[in-house]
């Protein structure tokens, strides 16, 4: 069998909170959108970026997220604290 590798550029973003609950993971496609065809599977947040990585303008959008999905289980008036290390890289 032939194996023909096939480069694309993607960050993932995974998180969970101290009580273990993880959120969907997150995945940063290089362009505009999906490919035609191509379909997302349940369970996984898809966005897009023109060089496939977590930019200023995503990282907002993150954080909007997060407050949206965290507030719907814990409620908005309880404390939260987000800790993000953005030099975890994995090759």
């Amino acid at each position: 069998m032939d194996e023909t590798p096939v480069w694309f550029d993607m960050a993932v973003v995974l998180t969970c909170a101290a009580d273990v609950t993880k959120l969907p993971p997150i995945c940063i496609f290089k362009g505009k959108r999906l490919s035609k065809g191509e379909k997302i599977p349940p369970g996984v947040v898809v966005w897009f970026q023109d060089k496939g990585w977590m930019d200023s303008e995503l990282m907002n959008r993150y954080i909007d997220y997060l407050g949206d999905k965290i507030n719907k289980r814990t409620g908005a008036r309880a404390p939260k604290l987000m800790v993000y290390d953005k030099d975890v890289v994995c090759n």
